[in-house]
């Protein structure tokens, strides 16, 4: 075969593999541009949802569902509480924070928010949550842990257990041992007994031990009143 033919087909051929390389290089880059588009305009729809933000956000399972707490004026620190985390979780965005509980409010609060916001007494999260515990927190001159060493138990002990809670959600630098006997103290007197002889250790043991001694005297009235009753 003679040499010239068979450099210009060898020419050829290497024209061909550089053409169709060109070819998918550009398809390449095509598929690239489209990929980065469909990225860009998903992070863009998650800007825009209440908890997210940029791949900073927290994507929960879609069959995890997070409803935003309703406002109701009522045990205004463990809603700020709730709240918070809430944010926390989500990584709300600070200044979007406002906007989102201004639809979430309820009752006098609704009221409350709408003309402070209208005479810019609120103005940002920090400014908003100040403002709901001086209006709906509890009084500055309350004494909840003089509270919680009076309490007593005057229905069942889970009564009592969710008011003891409650207060001692609102107390600080309490040792522990304080706060079993103050509980144990202000249990109905044939509980206290049985608690005092017991002791426990932990304040969870303690309300475990008032329950399950409480069910027990229970069954024991019931058990005696149908045998009285045969």
């Amino acid at each position: 075969m003679d040499e010239n033919i068979v450099r210009d087909w060898l020419r050829e051929q290497q024209d061909c593999i550089e053409t169709m390389a060109q070819q998918q290089v550009v398809a390449f880059q095509a598929q690239f541009k489209a990929l980065r588009a469909e990225l860009q305009s998903s992070i863009g729809q998650l800007q825009g949802r209440p908890g997210g933000y940029g791949n900073q956000g927290l994507l929960l399972p879609r069959c995890m569902r997070l409803d935003v707490l309703k406002f109701t004026e009522e045990d205004s620190e463990r809603w700020l509480f709730a709240i918070t985390e809430y944010f926390s979780l989500l990584n709300t965005p600070v200044d979007q924070r406002l906007r989102i509980v201004g639809f979430n409010l309820e009752g006098a609060v609704t009221e409350w928010f709408r003309w402070m916001s209208r005479n810019g007494l609120i103005t940002d999260w920090e400014r908003f949550k100040e403002s709901v515990q001086n209006r709906f927190g509890p009084s500055k001159y309350e004494d909840p842990q003089g509270a919680l060493s009076k309490l007593l138990q005057l229905g069942t002990v889970e009564e009592y257990q969710r008011e003891f809670e409650k207060l001692m959600n609102r107390v600080t630098d309490i040792p522990k041992s304080l706060l079993i006997s103050f509980y144990i103290s202000g249990l109905k007197l044939h509980l206290q007994r049985k608690l005092l002889v017991a002791k426990p250790t932990t304040l969870g043991d303690a309300f475990l031990l008032a329950r399950v001694t409480e069910a027990r005297l229970d069954d024991q009235a019931s058990s005696m009143s149908v045998t009285t009753t045969d």
